[in-house]
């Protein structure tokens, strides 16, 4: 955790990881790799029991698949574009804004943000509400599109919001954030060095890598 993609063979080793689980793998070969680590992060420091939420998921939620398969059962989905609120098995899909929940005060265990951040996301607000919504001690695993230098993405967009791509100086000011919300770093410290730019969005011919790190809630 706390790292970026490095390269091909560790998005292979992902896919072998989850095929050899028994779980579904994701249609974007590169989302494994986060997917897994977010995974790993859940099973290793709580049980079948916590409270997760995946802000910003999908009505095919990888991560939350994967937890309903290895038995968790308080499982909640929260996306802006849902049109109304529904449940599939345990898993429960609500409409909402990930910067202004209904939720109540220190409620989740842990909370997963997979490649959403970048899409138009005010990250102090998102900071704020995500620890508002935390038990103390909880986690806030987040994914993102980057690459150490800054990539000109200028006049691209993407769910009516300009497309953005983290570099090294924009992370370090997201962190700030962050800590500045009562959040701090969950594990190693944090490496942004890259190696190769593993991902390629062909439709706005970008390519570049992910990141993914884990918050603790103060």
């Amino acid at each position: 955790m706390n790292n970026t993609l490095k390269n091909r063979e560790e998005v292979n080793l992902a896919i072998k990881i989850i095929k050899a689980s028994n779980l579904n793998l994701h249609n974007v070969p590169e989302k494994n790799w986060d997917s897994l680590i977010a995974l790993k992060i859940i099973t290793q420091n709580t049980n079948s029991s916590a409270k997760i939420l995946d802000a910003g998921g999908e009505k095919v939620s990888l991560i939350l698949f994967w937890l309903y398969q290895l038995g968790f059962s308080n499982l909640k989905c929260l996306n802006l574009l849902f049109e109304k609120r529904m449940k599939r098995g345990k898993i429960e899909f609500i409409p909402g804004d990930l910067t202004k929940t209904d939720f109540p005060n220190n409620h989740f265990d842990i909370i997963t943000c997979i490649s959403v951040i970048e899409h138009g996301v005010d990250e102090a607000k998102y900071f704020k509400e995500m620890n508002r919504i935390l038990k103390k001690g909880g986690l806030l695993i987040t994914s993102t599109d980057y690459w150490e230098s800054k990539i000109d993405t200028s006049g691209k967009f993407e769910f009516n919001n300009p497309i953005f791509i983290y570099d090294r100086d924009s992370v370090k000011r997201l962190l700030n954030i962050a800590f500045k919300s009562n959040f701090r770093l969950f594990g190693p410290e944090i490496d942004l060095n890259c190696q190769y730019k593993v991902v390629n969005w062909n439709r706005f011919n970008l390519d570049y890598t992910f990141l993914i790190f884990c918050l603790q809630k103060m």
